[in-house]
């Protein structure tokens, strides 16, 4: 499944996902561009669509097929909880004509698939003690004292839902930070750092994929660190800084401020605690996120320290499709 599944969200869809299925999500830009027996399962499936897609091009849906590949429904989109919920039904009902052969349990055995045909660009992992950070995106709006409150829409395509992503840092930018911290009370965070955090997290995603910000769009981001804590163990420091984006026609652009803390145990060293919290005023809207409020609007991102319990933390970042732009954001357009 790619794309905007806001469907998976509705209480009926989840039910019956949860009592028949085995859910699975991807990302279609990776899967599609795999050689290894993934991809080629993908393409198989998606194969069966009928018209027949261009399988060079964007194979983002919704598909529900059994153990060997045999497609039972298929919906290029799972914004609409209704439509969505149907295409399940119907797919039900086709999966009960099948014969038991198919259908009774352990009826089909699915082998291991041996790690060391996986087409490792197209299915990355983080490094070694690399650092995972989960980012929530939320639109607000004001109520009627003024207050910032989550933004609300009857059409949660519009953007009334939380966006997610997450980041990934390096041990070695890690390492960086420790070794400013042990000899200055206050420093700037890594240049490299913080261009990755504004170009690919300081957007607006809740309409769906967005458009990254190029280097020559971040006018002016800064983000220093206050040592507050420092000992034989740890280090604890608080941040702080401003951020201005604009693209280069103005089309769209988002100006605030950001803070949060950042704690690391020196053994190894691994971070222990991270959390930024960024709000300002975003305007306009990119190539697949039309549909943007109009005017400057309130809209805060959260990044937070992933405990790396959930199967999501291993999804990674959207950006990473460009590894080289994306660990050299002040560098790569």
């Amino acid at each position: 499944m790619a794309g905007r599944a806001l469907a998976f969200s509705d209480a009926r869809v989840v039910e019956l996902i949860k009592t028949h299925f085995v859910p699975v999500a991807a990302d279609d830009w990776y899967q599609r561009r795999r050689k290894d027996q993934t991809g080629r399962y993908f393409r198989y499936i998606v194969g069966q669509v009928r018209p027949q897609p261009n399988l060079n091009a964007s194979l983002q849906g919704l598909y529900i097929f059994t153990a060997t590949g045999e497609l039972l429904g298929h919906r290029n989109s799972a914004k609409h909880a209704n439509f969505t919920q149907r295409v399940i039904q119907k797919s039900l009902a086709r999966w009960k004509r099948l014969a038991p052969t198919h259908t009774r349990p352990n009826a089909i055995v699915i082998p291991d698939l041996p790690s060391s045909v996986l087409n490792h660009p197209y299915a990355p992992e983080p490094s070694a003690n690399a650092t995972i950070l989960r980012v929530v995106s939320r639109a607000l709006d004001y109520d009627q004292n003024d207050q910032l409150i989550a933004w609300q829409h009857d059409n949660p395509a519009r953007g009334a839902h939380p966006a997610y992503d997450h980041v990934w840092l390096l041990p070695e930018e890690i390492n960086s930070i420790l070794e400013r911290a042990s000899s200055r009370d206050s420093f700037d965070i890594p240049a490299s750092v913080v261009a990755r955090l504004a170009r690919f997290h300081l957007v607006d995603n809740t309409r769906g994929e967005p458009n990254h910000w190029k280097p020559e769009d971040l006018h002016h981001v800064t983000l220093v660190a206050q040592r507050r804590i420092r000992d034989a163990n740890k280090v604890r420091l608080e941040l702080n800084g401003k951020f201005s984006m604009q693209d280069s026609e103005n089309h769209s652009g988002y100006t605030g401020a950001w803070q949060g803390t950042l704690e690391i145990d020196r053994s190894g060293p691994k971070v222990t605690h991270f959390d930024l919290f960024a709000l300002g005023e975003h305007w306009g809207e990119g190539r697949w996120t039309p549909g943007a409020r109009p005017g400057r609007t309130p809209l805060a991102i959260a990044i937070r320290l992933a405990d790396g319990n959930g199967l999501g933390d291993k999804v990674p970042p959207q950006a990473l499709r460009s590894p080289e732009r994306y660990f050299n954001a002040l560098e790569r357009p």
